[in-house]
């Protein structure tokens, strides 16, 4: 789904997103599609990626 996501979006520069610190699967999934960490705080892990 998230490729699909950023196919539809083709002319966007770059996709953020942020997910909860405490869930381990979500962090894990970012990652793994490419997302890289740009900043935490206490609760949230905040994500980037540059659309290709």
């Amino acid at each position: 789904m998230m490729q699909e996501i950023e196919t539809m979006f083709s002319d966007a520069k770059e996709f953020t997103l942020d997910t909860p610190i405490w869930n381990v699967r979500t962090n894990a999934f970012y990652s793994k599609l490419g997302y890289t960490e740009a900043r935490r705080d206490n609760e949230f892990i905040y994500y980037f990626k540059k659309h290709e």
